[in-house]
């Protein structure tokens, strides 16, 4: 399932946001789990526990500023898609460095969200694959981008995962 991050301090435009990616992955078929933080350090926080596919992100913030986030995001993730939402036109130059998929100034669209995961489209192809395996006899969806390596012993496949473990037969 796919992972959607929204560091948005302002509730209106975090809503907004939230209602036209729902209604795109929606009208799309991909399912997605979306994420809403108001700060970069619960971004940061929530972030060192799972891997965001996409991140929408505000660049005034308190405290850590969006951009500072996704450099320190970039630190150990380099294949989140990060889509800016700023006021200003300020950091676009700036937003190339952390390898920014798109920069929308604000007020945004629908369209403008809709043309962002648009291009993110590989991001979302990729997050909605997977294989399925039996674990001690229950069925598993096992998305591949998760699939470190599989070890494979006589009859017996071990999966690494971001996760853990997974012995399959």
């Amino acid at each position: 399932m796919l992972q959607i991050a929204i560091c948005e301090d302002n509730t209106t435009d975090a809503q907004l946001l939230l209602e036209y990616c729902k209604d795109y992955l929606k009208q799309n078929q991909f399912e997605a789990e979306i994420h809403w933080f108001t700060s970069g350090e619960a971004l940061l926080t929530a972030h060192a526990r799972q891997f965001f596919q996409i991140s929408f992100m505000d660049i005034y913030l308190d405290g850590i500023s969006g951009l500072d986030t996704a450099h320190k995001i970039r630190e150990k993730d380099h294949d989140c898609a990060i889509i800016f939402l700023t006021i200003s036109k300020d950091f676009a130059l700036e937003s190339y460095a952390v390898f920014a998929k798109h920069y929308i100034v604000k007020p945004f669209t629908r369209q403008q969200v809709k043309l962002a995961l648009e291009q993110c489209d590989s991001h979302l192809k990729t997050s909605s694959r997977f294989v399925e395996v039996f674990d001690n006899r229950i069925p598993v969806k096992l998305p591949l981008r998760n699939i470190l390596y599989i070890e494979v012993m006589q009859k017996n496949c071990l999966i690494r995962t971001r996760s853990g473990i997974i012995r399959v037969y």
